[in-house]
């Protein structure tokens, strides 16, 4: 992948935090280093600690931020080695090692790949007030989090620098997906997600696709992906290549 490497991959998450706070109109807090956002919404993946490098008084803020609200959340450290001291801050608290996601990246420069689906599959941009609360909806069924949670941390989900796509199937919401671009020269694709019954049809791999199409349009020369084992195959289908490892810790219940 050339000069492409796994801190850019974590710089772009990075501005991706900042901003979901944006999103929910919560306010991030910062620094050159590490940003936190907590909602006090009752899942983990509305909640972040992201860790560029070892920036121990904002961390300690943080979880202590977290602790008192008692809302789960998920720290990322930026690199596959976990930081000495962030390390020791998180086993202290008994956060467990939640997951390892592997960062992809698509090379733009190379042609899309091509896609087929098993069913029929529209996918759209969501520009208009159904399809936002399709996506509200949608999103806890497809991510396992709850509705009243979604209706919260969505409600201004417009962005200048996030583009929103619902995936239906005869007019019936099946999918989702954004594409971050606040990120110079590199784009994101965050937040997938298809319903059961959908999966393994081909639905993952359109989302992907029209928000690589996006990407191209808008002239963006990469665009990332963090994977679960899963995801990463199909990822790799498509072209994305396997750059990175990061570390996720969450910390559910106290």
């Amino acid at each position: 992948m050339g000069s492409f490497n796994h801190q850019k991959i974590s710089e772009n998450f990075y501005f991706w935090v900042q901003s979901l706070g944006n999103t929910s109109g919560i306010s991030v807090q910062k620094s050159d280093d590490s940003c936190w956002i907590n909602t006090e919404l009752k899942f983990a993946c509305l909640n972040y600690l992201c860790n560029k490098a070892d920036d121990t008084e904002l961390i300690e803020r943080a979880i202590e931020s977290f602790k008192s609200t008692k809302t789960p959340f998920f720290f990322c450290n930026g690199e596959k080695l976990p930081h000495k001291k962030s390390t020791k801050l998180v086993a202290d608290l008994g956060i467990t090692n939640a997951m390892t996601l592997d960062g992809m990246v698509f090379d733009m420069s190379k042609p899309l790949p091509k896609v087929e689906t098993a069913i029929d599959v529209n996918v759209i941009e969501v520009t208009t007030q159904r399809h936002i609360r399709d996506w509200i909806e949608l999103s806890p069924r497809a991510n396992g989090h709850d509705l009243d949670s979604s209706k919260e941390f969505f409600k201004n989900m417009q962005s200048d620098h996030t583009t929103y796509y619902l995936a239906y199937h005869n007019s019936k919401p099946i999918g989702c997906g954004l594409l971050f671009t606040g990120s110079d020269g590199v784009a994101g694709n965050y937040w997938g997600a298809v319903l059961p019954d959908y999966r393994c049809k081909g639905v993952c791999s359109m989302l992907a696709l029209k928000r690589l199409e996006r990407a191209k349009a808008l002239g963006y020369s990469h665009v990332i992906a963090q994977c679960m084992d899963t995801s990463t195959r199909l990822y790799q289908k498509l072209g994305f290549e396997k750059v990175s490892e990061f570390e996720f810790y969450g910390v559910f219940g106290y």
